[in-house]
């Protein structure tokens, strides 16, 4: 999806003043999220999220490559950064409810102790 509307010659957005950041960082949230999720469905544990943020970073990267041969896009390094930072955002999102969920598991039935 992010490809298909990174090839658009423009996308619709409001004119408020980087918006486009939040849009962004919107975006690879998402992408961070569902990345983080695969990665430990998958079984993945080294360096914990340094995998999958680099491999969400890596596609911010090539995504604003991809727009320099759009006509009317072009590369711009701050949007580089706001899609690392939603990545991020996704991936610390993703691993605060899996551990939320983790916790809920291992509770006693009940919530409480027996007197």
């Amino acid at each position: 999806m992010l490809f298909i509307v990174s090839s658009f010659h423009h996308v619709p957005s409001p004119h408020i003043d980087n918006f486009d950041k939040v849009e962004h960082g919107t975006a690879y949230a998402v992408l961070g999220f569902l990345i983080e999720r695969a990665w430990t469905l998958s079984g993945g544990r080294g360096r914990g999220w340094l995998i999958p943020f680099v491999a969400g970073s890596l596609y911010g990267v090539s995504d604003e490559i991809h727009q320099v041969f759009v006509p009317g896009r072009s590369a711009d390094p701050r949007d580089w950064i706001a899609d690392s930072a939603g990545v991020l955002l996704g991936i610390f999102i993703y691993t605060r409810l899996a551990a939320r969920r983790t916790a809920r598991a291992s509770a006693p039935a009940g919530g409480g102790t027996l007197p």
